[in-house]
């Protein structure tokens, strides 16, 4: 092995667990290298739909003994497997096959079976010696015979063909005894046998297996003799095996092909072989050896058979490694017997395709044997990476759908694409559970991954068989193990046989020939995977162009005018009026829409359909129903309706009955008398007449299965015929035929000129299969849908007439009921022609599901149509019920009906209605929102995902209307009728709203879309949001120069407006002035240490314009120039990028005087402004900001008056100002463009402030406008002609207007701009700046004057919204998402910074956790923003860096995340805490759960400041530790210790022995009830000049005696390796810093657990490493020292542990571990985030020593290796597989947290020190539960061991309360970490038992328990006060109350 330190994986055993090619590769070692991670849900990535090859072959598999049974039965022989089981302990439970199935007596229901899954084929063996008893053709068995002959004729009549498999592993025991398939003589019986069961059945079968998986046979039953026969040989019986095997194979396929192939059925009778195999996938894909081992590991499992067979001989690769193993036993020959020439030319080719047995896969690399086994198992070179039992099903990783198709793969890369059939494939368990959805998943992955094989690859893949049929005897598993499709009770005598669900699953899969998408399945099933089942999931995409989008009702719903204009009565008129519906109402008057229809065309074309369905009403067109009475003012009510519709672009849909038959013909039998065929012939005629040249979509019948089985059935609705025995039926088939009757019409007669269309709606709940794995309820969910909807679908879709089911179920019950013929009437064959395809489409009325069970009962009389149907439904406890607790919001529903529907009728569907009640009809029914969200989503699902034709969605109902029975009770509509006010108002609710939203963005987009915030799938807007901002996301802060700099007139700065304003008083709040302000101008470098600290990337600042132009214009300031080029540098130096604003407000007060912002020469003045900056900065600056909040400058500095300049014009100056400011914008940009950019590369942008404005009602549509406008008189003021157009939004421009003309003026005074001006300002912007900071809610009303009044605006603040130190600003969190939704509706995908956001107070408090809370909230929004509505914001910049002047607040309001003393000359900042919330903020980039940005994180946790009582856990173990350093110098070699502490004074020499002291030791132990003893072997007493010296007996001899003694004593001893100290003369080679140590600590390892390792169950392979380089101070500072050491101890662990797992864990049954001590840094004040960032870079250096490797990823941190640098020497990546995961569990030392400030050494501050060591004042027991929080968090909880924590003091004392205080408050934080944390402490250390020799501190630091007196040569020991309450603690398993 030399001296590699990678792990070797060594090959164990292999054994079958059950005969499917399941060999179980058990590992003794192996390392958890970075695998390619394969999981099971894998085999559904890319999910191939589509359809396996015509003529693919479907089977299902058994085999003769494991489902025959009849064992001793008819003259059958007995097998090896009769006399295997009969061996006690042999099978599972002492199973045997004696009955197993019975399918010797029950193979009929067995082929029933098979008809029901559909299969094509059954594969079944024959049973050897139930054919020839003692295996020879001596005597044939007719009765075996004649079986087999019985079976296959019972599979042919049904249609399936069978293949046959000749030997299944049954060998007659006659034969076994005479050397079985050792004896070469086996090959001419195997042949014989062949030749009888070719003779008898190849005339009837077609496909024929001569064996079945010969590896098992040799491998299993003669290799290890872990099955029938039991022989063991590994090493030779397998291989005379295999090589017998083979040649009966050959014998018999020549035998078949010579002789018996044209007897076979149509003389194409195909034979082959069945192997197994486990497919062996490489570990690393892209590593070479890992290839070839899993190439090799194929070649021996498959290869061995298909490579004779195929190619005519052996593999290479088996040859020739069985040939060099043999060589090395010294074996004249190879163990493989070898092929003649001659035969292998017989052997090649002898078969017609492969079989293949496959179930799992498994991950292998190469091996080295060490071993001198001939076992064939040592020859692979290949070992897998997984020891789990190998069982299918129960370990994921074996499970690997993927391996399949590599493994068809290289079968035809191999065997050049042989034809392969697939023979079995499976997955067990052993529960037997019917509802076996595991078996479904692994049957859909691995079909799907064949499928894939096929059609992707090329695969010549002819069949596929499923293992098994039915539960059967698993071999050696007994009957414990199930496999079957069926399930089989073992304990009933008839061996019942129940279908599971993969049953049905697999029958659905057959009968598709394939994957369809969507819900293919009978009982909506699926056969792949289905997307987005979740119907709470949205999905967000579009309906197709051309969608028909609609409203629905009917005429007797809202029509009214029940009798005028010559209208007739109808059956509901009637119905009504003998007051049948609820509270007597009638349909007299409904909404009255006869007079009302021109409203209710408006009312549908707010919302923006396309279509409207309404129905006729006919008895208002033919009042007697008839030709005769033909009522034209009725016609010409629908004439007026169809052409106000058009007129208005809505296209009529048009129902010709929706239940409204005229009385007259009902008085005449209705639908009961088949002469309404003829009427609604004429009727129909007449619509089509009279309407159809503007009429496209025609439905002929609404619902015919509700109002046939409730009119004519139980008689619940008009007409009120009860006849459940026949009603229904013979009304159902009048209306059917009256249906085709029209439809022919259409089509014959009118669908040449008018080009329509013509369906009919349906109505269908969805029947949900109660339980979806059980055959009964499916059944139910199909019976029901053919007894209701397909009643009337069938005919017309499928084939003429009623589905078949429902025509057997009314006869067989007609029958019972002594009827003489069924009570379904049956159409003649004219009439099933007549009425077949007649429908264009079909219409889908669905609001609801319910989950369906079987309920059938025994026919009674009277019959029933709800007996025959048989099935009961009911509602899913978990479903949102509606105000019809009937019905409950069950969306998935509309998904699963329509892909019935296209899965069955292949037609286009119209939802024709759709939608939800309620009772109050609220306007704010925010529960149909819900409804229609989740049911469009759902339908969008069936369109877009599972492929269906939906063409159009109409929504029930357009209004409120007479809901039939229920009267006006039950309100569906979108609009709300008032039905107490003769007017019939309506009124729009909120779902008007919705709907209307969603028609305009047909579908689902994300995020707000509509005016007024609306959208149709907004997610989150309540919850928080996790993840992280995109990657390169910009985070800022931000300063604006007179908000901050102050020195207002120093070094040549000139007077800006501000300046000029603040000194008049009474302007500013206090008479401040920003002369000071922060000093910013003087403190740069302070602030620039700010802006690092807070870890922003880029920065916020403007430029002061009187600054570098005092007057505004040239000349220019160079002492002003210099300052901003400083700040930019020094930017630029910390990795920040600038981000500038040219104009911040500070207009110059020189160009004030000159008229400022109302001057046109502005526009110039402000570009060259502008220039003089680019020219001076632009190098340096690529974000570059026009103008900051030009509103504000408009508005409140011209309009209002409040900021400067103070002047007060509200209905001019803000137009005025606005208009020059765009003018100088777009020449800047345009500047910049033309000079600056090819050069610099920056980007100019914009900076908009906007609030957002919610609507007060947000279903009113003034409402909605005016919130809109508002918006558009804020942002769209500047942003629409920068982004759109070049001109003002056209709102604003109508309204400013409309104003100015209301005042008498000829002009409007919003000035307009030249088409030129338009050009030149449109496309100005890079990107937008905004900035926003609060919401309002507006509504329409007078508002004012100018400006505010132009609008017609009211705007408040909601009193909800959290108050602020500013009065404008109320926090409402939503308004930022919504507000960035509005900006990429209305200008697009621009890209956007959030330049300004933040919150005021008036304390300026250093805790601040509202403005954390705010910018939490706000940001989280932002995030919303981009992750869910896809807005594309590119950074966030928060408001502000510091407290500043706010302008006319002056010093009052304060927004920064640092607080500013205005109260000191040098202006002190202080960050407060939010200042460190956004440094973590900006460092996660995001929001990630559990750190600290998660809002949920605690600000403290629990029990912090206060005692937990409680225990530790049951098998918690509580222990002491001795000193690391043994001080004794006798019977050892020197330590290099024994130099370092030479000087050090030492006390009397010891009069005591080594053992007899330990023993003292031990007594005290055993006073204290520790449970465990740690200490640390001393290397050099073990080898005392290292592995050179060899070992030193008397030192192992030693610590033999110590373990004996702690054994005997009950005591646990946990041992440390090693502690820094080893022999001195391995310092002379550089000691750790030299890599040889590591094979030097190797040996120490082995030797240890070579000689104590049955002793010792713990292990440590090190304590406190990350100390062991201090050892030498002097050396740390050279850091190639310092890392060289580190990197050898990590090796070294590594290589200890590895070396432990493999070789001595197996048999020593030990755990190991490392002991680190790593320091938790935390921040010295907790809200600095430059002390923040230090204490994060000090823990990550300290924990990415060890920690991080061992437990993380097998790397050292990112900040070991930035302070390494050069001097770290990369880890390899073999080496990163060995560290990783080289660790059971995390031992830690704990004595303290560091505290840090910024910029710390990470080097000395990370590192355990002797100063960090607790003593009598110094110690933080809250660190350790925080350190163990860490450990949590960053190691997935990985167990932790307590490894050492102790106290020290000076004096020998006995009383030592404060180490009694000590240990009580440390366990109690321990405990505390354990039961509320949740951390995995197993086991607590107290360092130390007794006082000793500490290191460099020698004797002075005592950490005792017990007192040793030192200057007494025996060295007595006496209990301290703490040894007492530690033994009480552990007696009492923890901190009890009272026991303090």
């Amino acid at each position: 092995m030399g001296t590699r330190l990678v792990a070797v994986i060594f090959l164990a055993v292999c054994t079958l667990s059950c005969f499917h090619g399941n060999q179980n590769f058990v590992s003794a070692g192996g390392g958890d290298g970075d695998d390619e991670e394969i999981k099971l849900q894998d085999g559904d990535k890319d999910f191939l739909f589509d359809t396996f090859p015509k003529g693919f072959l479907w089977g299902a598999a058994t085999a003769a003994y494991q489902v025959e049974g009849g064992w001793n039965e008819d003259g059958k022989g007995t097998s090896i497997w009769d006399t295997y089981v009969s061996e006690p302990g042999k099978i599972l439970n002492g199973d045997d096959g004696k009955v197993a199935c019975d399918s010797y007596h029950r193979y009929q229901e067995d082929v029933k079976m098979l008809k029901s899954l559909g299969v094509s084929h059954y594969r079944f063996s024959i049973s050897w010696p139930r054919i020839l008893p003692d295996g020879t053709t001596g005597f044939i068995n007719r009765a075996g015979v004649d079986y087999y002959h019985r079976l296959i004729d019972e599979l042919k009549n049904n249609g399936i063909e069978p293949m046959i498999t000749i030997y299944h592993f049954d060998l007659p025991q006659a034969l076994e005894d005479k050397g079985g398939w050792l004896n070469e003589d086996i090959v001419e019986y195997f042949r014989n046998y062949s030749d009888v069961v070719f003779r008898e059945f190849s005339g009837k079968v077609r496909f024929w297996i001569t064996i079945n998986e010969p590896f098992v046979t040799a491998h299993e039953g003669y290799g290890y003799g872990r099955s029938a026969p039991g022989r063991f040989g590994p090493g030779t019986n397998m291989y005379v095996v295999t090589h017998n095997l083979i040649k009966a194979h050959v014998a018999t396929y020549h035998l078949y092909n010579n002789t018996y192939r044209r007897l076979s059925p149509d003389g194409a009778g195909q034979i082959g072989i069945t192997l197994n195999v486990i497919y062996a996938v490489p570990k690393n894909s892209s590593d070479s050896s890992d290839l070839e081992a899993a190439d090799r590991a194929i070649q021996f499992q498959l290869g061995f058979f298909a490579n004779p067979i195929v190619a005519g001989d052996y593999p290479e690769v088996v040859k020739s490694t069985i040939l060099d193993k043999s060589r090395q036993l010294r074996l004249p020959m190879s163990r493989l017997p070898s092929f003649t020439p001659d035969e292998v030319a017989f052997n090649k080719g002898s078969t017609d395709f492969l079989g293949l047995n496959y179930y799992r896969s498994i991950v292998v690399a190469p091996y080295v044997s060490t071993s001198n086994s001939t076992n064939y198992d040592e020859l692979l070179g290949a070992a897998p990476e997984t020891g789990a039992e190998n069982k299918p099903g129960r370990n994921p990783l074996l499970n690997y759908p993927l391996g399949y198709r590599g493994l068809l793969n290289w079968i035809k890369d191999k065997y050049n694409n042989i034809p392969v059939y697939l023979t079995e494939n499976g997955l067990s368990d052993t529960n037997g559970t019917l509802e076996d959805a595991h078996r479904i998943t692994y049957y859909r992955q691995h079909i799907n991954q064949v499928l894939k094989a096929i059609k992707l690859d090329g695969c010549d893949v002819r069949g596929y068989t499923a293992w098994s049929l039915m539960d059967n005897l698993e071999w050696l598993q007994g009957y414990s193990e199930k496999f079957g499709l069926y399930s089989v009770d073992f304990t009933n005598p008839n061996r019942t046989r129940t279908p599971k669900g993969s049953a049905l699953y697999y029958a659905n899969v057959i009968r598709d020939n394939g994957f369809k998408k969507g819900y293919s399945g009978r009982g909506g099933q699926a056969t792949g995977i289905v997307k987005m089942e979740n119907e709470f999931d949205i999905l967000y995409d579009q309906f197709s162009e051309g969608f028909a989008w609609a409203t629905s009702t009917a005429a007797f719903q809202v029509e009214g005018a029940w009798d005028e204009d010559g209208k007739g009565p109808s059956v509901w008129d009637t119905f009504a009026h003998q007051h049948k519906l609820a509270h007597n109402t009638t349909g007299d008057v409904a909404c009255d829409s006869y007079h009302k229809y021109k409203e209710d065309i408006q009312l549908n074309k707010y919302l923006g359909v396309t279509h409207y369905r309404f129905s006729i009403s006919w008895p208002r067109v033919l009042p007697d129903g008839t030709l005769r009475t033909i009522n034209e003012k009725g016609i010409q009510y629908y004439n007026n309706l169809i052409d106000e519709l058009l007129a208005n672009n809505i296209q009529p849909m048009v129902t010709l009955y929706h239940w409204d038959l005229p009385q007259a013909l009902e008085d005449a039998g209705g639908f009961l008398n088949p002469s309404i065929q003829d009427l609604f012939r004429d009727y129909s005629q007449l619509c089509f007449q009279r309407f159809g040249d503007r009429v496209k979509l025609w439905i002929t019948f609404n619902e015919p299965p509700s109002f046939i089985i409730n009119g004519y059935g139980d008689g619940n609705v008009a007409p009120g015929h009860a006849d459940l025995a026949r009603g229904q039926y013979i009304a159902g088939h009048n209306m059917i035929l009256a249906h085709a009757e029209a439809y022919r019409l259409y089509h014959n007669k009118f669908w040449p000129s008018q080009k329509g269309q013509i369906g009919i709606s349906v109505n269908q709940i969805w029947p949900e299969p109660k339980n979806p794995l059980n055959s009964a309820d499916v059944d139910a969910s199909e019976r029901n849908i053919h007894f209701f909807s397909d009643w009337f679908g069938h005919p017309i879709f499928v084939n003429g007439d009623y589905p078949e089911e429902m025509k057997q179920i009314i006869a067989a019950n007609s029958l019972v009921q002594n009827l003489s013929e069924s009570r379904l009437p049956v159409f003649t064959d004219a009439e099933r022609q007549f009425i077949n395809g007649t429908s264009d489409f079909l219409g889908l009325n669905f609001y609801y599901a319910n989950l369906e069970t079987d309920d059938r009962q025994p026919p009674s009389n009277p019959p029933s149509y709800y007996q025959d149907r048989g099935t009961k439904g009911e509602n899913d406890p978990g479903w949102l019920l509606t105000s019809n607790n009937r019905w409950a919001v069950s969306a998935f529903g509309i998904r699963k009906i329509v892909n019935w529907y296209q899965n069955n009728y292949q037609v286009p569907i119209y939802i024709t209605e759709n939608g939800i009640m309620d009772k109050n009809g609220t306007i704010y029914d925010w529960h149909r929102i819900h409804y229609y969200r989740l049911y469009l989503s759902e339908l969008l699902k069936a369109i877009k995902l599972d492929g269906c034709d939906v063409r159009g969605y109409a929504a029930w109902s357009l209004m409120d209307n007479l809901e039939w029975n229920l009267g006006f009770d039950a309100k569906f509509g979108l609009y709300y009728v008032n039905f107490s006010d003769p007017e019939l108002p309506r009124i729009p609710k909120a779902s008007a709203v919705w709907y209307k939203s969603f028609i305009a963005d047909n579908g689902f987009k994300p995020g707000y879309t509509q005016k007024g915030g609306w959208g149709t799938a907004v997610q989150m807007t309540d919850q928080f949001l996790y993840g992280k901002f995109p990657e390169g996301f910009s985070w800022g802060l931000a300063t604006a120069a007179y908000q901050v700099e102050g020195a207002w007139n120093e070094d040549g700065k000139g007077p800006s407006i501000w300046d000029n304003f603040t000194h008049i008083p009474g302007h500013i709040e206090n008479n401040e002035t920003g002369d000071v302000a922060c000093d910013s101008y003087h403190k740069l470098d302070e602030d620039i240490q700010l802006i690092q600290d807070t870890g922003m990337t880029h920065y916020r600042f403007s430029i002061a314009w009187t600054r570098v132009l005092p007057n505004g214009t040239l000349p220019s300031n160079k002492a002003g120039i210099d300052y901003y080029n400083r700040l930019l540098d020094k930017l630029i130096e910390i990795g920040v990028k600038p981000m500038v604003t040219i104009y911040h407000w500070d207009l110059p007060q020189g160009l004030q005087d000159l008229g400022g912002w109302y001057n046109p020469a502005i526009v110039q003045w402000y570009r060259d402004f502008a220039e003089l900056c680019f020219r001076e900065f632009g190098s340096k600056v690529s974000k570059w900001i026009t103008f900051n909040e030009p509103w504000v400058t408009s508005v409140l500095g011209h309009g209002v008056g409040q900021d400067a300049p103070g002047l007060k014009d509200i209905k001019d100056g803000p137009y005025r100002v606005a208009h020059n400011i765009l003018l100088a914008h777009a020449e800047t940009y345009h500047l910049y463009q033309e000079k600056f950019k090819a050069s610099q590369k920056g980007q100019v942008g914009i900076t908009l402030n906007c609030d957002w404005y919610d609507p007060e009602d947000p279903s009113k549509q003034s409402d909605i406008e005016a919130a809109d406008r508002a918006i558009q008189f804020f942002i769209g003021w500047f942003a629409h002609p920068i982004f759109v157009n070049g001109d003002y939004p056209e709102v604003m421009k109508e309204f400013v207007a409309n104003a100015s003309a209301s005042e008498g003026l000829a002009t409007s005074r919003l000035p307009g701009f030249t088409p030129q001006e338009k050009q030149r300002i449109n496309g100005t912007a890079d990107f937008l700046g905004l900035n926003h900071y609060t919401s309002n809610v507006a509504y329409e009303g007078p508002s004012g004057e100018g400006y505010y009044g132009d609008q017609r605006v009211v705007t408040y603040k909601n009193p909800d919204w959290l108050t602020t130190g500013s009065s404008w600003l109320r926090v409402n969190p939503i308004g930022i998402r919504k507000n960035l939704n509005f900006v990429r509706n209305h200008y697009g995908d621009i890209p956007i910074y959030i330049t300004e956001n933040g919150v005021s107070d008036r304390n300026s408090s250093l805790d601040d956790p509202y403005r954390i809370n705010y910018y939490q909230d706000y940001i989280n929004n932002v995030l919303k923003a981009i992750v869910l509505d896809k807005v594309n914001v590119k950074g966030y910049t928060g408001w502000s860096l510091m407290d500043n002047f706010e302008w006319s607040r002056g010093y009052a309001e304060k927004y920064g995340v640092y607080s500013v003393d205005y109260s000191s000359p040098n202006r002190t900042r202080t960050p407060k805490a939010s200042a460190r919330y956004l440094f973590e903020l900006f460092r996660a980039n995001g929001f990630i759960p559990g750190t600290f940005t998660d809002p949920k994180r605690p600000s403290s946790l629990p029990f912090l400041n206060s005692t937990f009582y409680g225990q530790f856990p049951a098998n918690f173990s509580f222990g002491v530790s001795a000193s690391g350093y043994d001080d004794r110098t006798e019977d050892r070699g020197a330590s290099v210790w024994d130099a370092i502490l030479a000087n050090i004074t030492r006390p009397l020499s010891r009069q005591i022995s080594p053992l007899e002291e330990f023993a003292h030791d031990l007594d005290a132990v055993r006073t204290i009830k520790a449970e465990h003893y740690t200490f640390t072997i001393t290397w050099s007493r073990v080898l005392p000049t290292g592995k050179a010296g060899g070992v030193n007996q008397p030192g192992v001899d030693f610590y033999n005696a110590l373990f004996d003694q702690l054994i005997d004593a009950g005591i646990r001893p946990v041992v440390i390796l090693h502690q820094w100290d080893y022999p001195s003369v391995l310092q002379d080679y550089g000691g750790w810093s030299n890599e040889s140590m590591i094979q030097e600590y190797l040996h120490l390892a082995r030797i240890c657990f070579e000689n104590f390792g049955y002793k010792v169950k713990v292990w440590a392979t090190f304590s406190e490493p990350e100390r062991i380089p201090f050892i030498f101070p002097d050396m740390v500072e050279d850091n190639e020292y310092l890392f060289s050491v580190y990197r050898n101890v990590l090796l070294a662990h590594a290589a200890a542990y590895r070396l432990y797992e493999q070789q001595f864990e197996p048999s020593q049954k030990g755990v190991i571990g490392i002991g680190l001590a790593p320091l938790l840094s935390v921040p010295l004040n907790p809200h600095d985030p430059g002390h923040a960032a230090s204490a994060s870079k000090s823990t990550d250096y300290s924990f990415g020593l060890f920690a991080d490797p061992i437990f993380l990823n097998g790397d050292f941190s990112d900040e070991v290796k930035k302070v390494a640098g050069s001097a770290l020497v990369p880890l390899s990546e073999q080496e990163k597989i060995l560290i990783k995961g080289s660790a059971q569990f995390f031992g830690l030392a704990y004595y303290q947290i560091s505290q840090v400030e910024r910029n710390a050494s990470v080097k000395w501050q990370a590192t355990l020190a002797d100063r960090n060591y607790p003593s009598l004042n110094t110690s933080n027991p809250a660190g350790l539960r925080f350190t163990l929080g860490h450990i949590r968090r960053r190691y997935n909880n990985t167990p932790v061991v307590i490894t050492g924590n102790g106290v020290w003091t000076s004096d020998p004392d006995l009383e030592d309360s404060f180490r009694v205080q000590f240990i009580q408050q440390h366990l109690d934080e321990l405990l505390k970490a354990i039961r509320i944390d949740g951390s995995d402490v197993k086991a607590y250390t107290y360092h130390s038992l007794v006082d000793s020799f500490e290191w460099n501190s020698g004797y002075s630091r005592r950490y005792g328990l017990v007192l040793v007196s030192f200057s007494d040569p025996t060295r007595p020991r006496y209990l301290r006060a703490s040894a007492q309450v530690y033994a009480k603690i552990i007696s009492d398993r923890g901190i009890l109350r009272g026991t303090r």
